[in-house]
């Protein structure tokens, strides 16, 4: 068992102190243990679980949902899971935060998940994938073009 920081849980969910703190009095996210006078820590399984969970409704709200989780060859959960907000996307992909909108419309880009009445996130193993495979289809395009 792992105890993980604010900061921590920050990081891996992609959601706001004060909003973490909204959702542990509306009793839909895991509550701290109190490590000592004025610090707190979360079990990082109930973190990752609550994570999951909120992965889990994005699927089963979406018939059509393809994961595109680099399992294979990233044996840490903790990179899997953790989820970045859309200024994070836009970093990693350098697209405008219209044109994901508009990919993932067309289901050409990995869902958000939701983790609250306003607010979204990407798993970021998913957003990484994409853009590897993108990168992927480029070299295959080049090698294509110096074959000929």
């Amino acid at each position: 068992m792992r105890v993980i920081s604010l900061k921590e849980v920050i990081e891996s969910t992609g959601l706001a102190r004060s909003t973490i703190y909204k959702y542990i009095g509306e009793g839909d996210f895991p509550i701290p243990v109190s490590l000592g006078y004025r610090r707190v820590g979360w079990i990082d399984s109930e973190v990752r679980d609550w994570v999951l969970a909120r992965i889990e409704q994005r699927i089963q709200a979406s018939p059509v949902v393809v994961a595109i989780l680099p399992q294979a060859h990233c044996k840490d959960t903790r990179y899997i899971m953790k989820l970045i907000r859309i200024k994070a996307v836009t970093e990693l992909t350098s697209l405008a935060r219209a044109t994901i909108y508009k990919y993932m419309s067309e289901s050409a880009f990995p869902k958000q998940v939701n983790l609250g009445a306003n607010c979204v996130a990407w798993v970021e193993s998913e957003v990484l994938a994409w853009v590897e495979e993108k990168i992927a289809q480029r070299d295959a395009q080049i090698s294509e073009q110096n074959a000929a």
